[in-house]
């Protein structure tokens, strides 16, 4: 939703984006969770049906994905991704492949095939996982989210100042970034 939202208001506003990492559950084990397991006071169904109320505006429809997945190689891979400029391909295909057709995207085969489909290279996607530049930058981007308060996803910051976090209605957004606009905050 996210990426849908930010989609929508690049219509309307002269913004830029830079889509940082963030490990959320860094606890989740290397062969992920499930959902009940991991957050047992989380209603899921209801979780579920939030989220498809949500996606609708952007004509997202949230599969049936019931496993936490360890999200730290989906994030190297990403960054690896930034530098070989398929991006925003990489970052698609992960969110399609996990919250629509509920893969696992700690699984490296899965990775590595969603890479693949973005024209990233199997093995260099691999040697990446070990590349201590791609640790650092997961390292302190999830350090500097911290700092500004980012707790979840998607959380935006806006001018380095302020901060919305979740999902909020589009409007939100248009209010913030109007305001922001004429001088207002």
């Amino acid at each position: 939703m996210g990426k849908g939202l930010v989609d929508k208001l690049q219509g309307e506003f002269n913004i830029t984006t830079e889509w940082m990492p963030l490990e959320i559950h860094p606890e989740t084990p290397k062969e992920g969770k499930l959902i009940k397991d991991a957050l047992p006071h989380v209603p899921i169904d209801g979780m579920k049906s939030q989220l498809n109320m949500a996606g609708k505006p952007y004509n997202i429809t949230f599969g049936d994905f019931d496993r936490l997945s360890n999200t730290k190689d989906a994030l190297i891979i990403s960054e690896f991704a930034k530098d070989k400029g398929q991006f925003e391909c990489f970052h698609t295909r992960l969110f399609e492949a996990y919250f629509v057709e509920g893969l696992d995207i700690g699984n490296l085969d899965i990775l590595k095939r969603l890479g693949e489909e973005c024209n990233l290279n199997a093995s260099e996607m691999e040697s990446a996982l070990t590349n201590p530049k791609y640790a650092k930058i997961i390292e302190e981007t999830n350090e500097e989210a911290r700092k500004l308060g980012a707790t979840g996803t998607p959380t935006f910051i806006i001018n380095n100042k302020y901060r919305v976090v979740g999902a909020q209605p589009y409007e939100n957004f248009v209010e913030i970034l109007k305001k922001i606009q004429n001088n207002e905050v």
